[in-house]
């Protein structure tokens, strides 16, 4: 049944979306692109730290034609799949996935270097740490609309919030080889909700959700907040206080992942 609706979300929305998407970020990447610093603290067990220093830093470059490609995509996603049904979440999320960048995985690349000598527990604490150090921005501040679920390569430009982060962060785990989920989070009596990321690590302790058999330990990429205390410790929950959680499944073989990207004319995506 989505992808029934592909035609004519390809067909109908985008060229109206062409006409708007570039000017929802006064600060879009300059002409000849731009480049942004990201500093962040971990300390890994039985290792000095993450790279060289306990303060770690990386420097990535913008292009904004790579951004534009991942704004328009995440655009036409949300105009297709965004809704109150879980379900439709789940749809939203492995769709959102599917964008591809070379700044993400030149990133995971980095990240694979640099933890060449860690356990698989200190590599995850240390992205973890690293999404942890991006700040946190409401969609309406960065989007104008109330809720809007951004591409990876969108959240490491001009910030995100607690679905974009955890998004960013199995993207860059994804690309490491490693099994990630989303987990879905709410409490009925209220309108308190919230998306986290976790990972299936064994060696991992604390608080973890039992899918398909498999622990994934709680990832919290917000900071900045009681949730993330101390910075990228895996399965660290002492914030957590929701009743209610589904998860989704971002695996490749999940039924969600639709790959509608693929179906869709670029020409018509992109076009001027």
């Amino acid at each position: 049944m989505i992808l029934i609706s592909v035609f004519l979300v390809s067909t109908f929305l985008i060229p109206s979306i062409a006409d708007s998407i570039t000017t929802e970020h006064p600060d879009y990447p300059g002409e000849n692109g731009t480049s942004k610093a990201y500093k962040w603290s971990y300390n890994a067990k039985g290792a000095v730290s993450c790279g060289i220093s306990p303060n770690n830093t990386v420097t990535l470059e913008f292009s904004p034609s790579e951004y534009d490609r991942a704004q328009r995509c995440s655009h036409l996603l949300n105009a297709l799949y965004y809704s109150p049904s879980s379900e439709t979440m789940k749809y939203l999320a492995n769709n959102i996935l599917d964008i591809e960048s070379s700044l993400i995985s030149d990133l995971a690349d980095t990240f694979s270097e640099r933890t060449a000598s860690m356990s698989d527990l200190d590599r995850a604490g240390c992205v973890l740490a690293f999404v942890q150090s991006i700040p946190y921005v409401s969609d309406f501040a960065s989007t104008g609309k109330l809720d809007y679920w951004k591409s990876a390569y969108e959240t490491l430009y001009c910030g995100g919030d607690c679905e974009d982060l955890s998004i960013l962060y199995a993207k860059i785990m994804q690309k490491l080889g490693y099994d990630v989920i989303l987990v879905h989070a709410w409490n009925p009596d209220s309108e308190s909700a919230h998306v986290c990321a976790a990972v299936n690590i064994p060696e991992a302790e604390g608080f973890y959700f039992e899918y398909n058999d498999v622990c994934y330990y709680y990832c919290e990429t917000v900071a900045g907040t009681h949730l993330a205390n101390p910075w990228g410790r895996i399965g660290n929950a002492a914030g957590w206080n929701y009743t209610d959680y589904e998860i989704i499944d971002i695996s490749p073989d999940s039924p969600y992942k639709e790959h509608i990207l693929d179906h869709l004319d670029y020409d018509m995506i992109f076009k001027d």
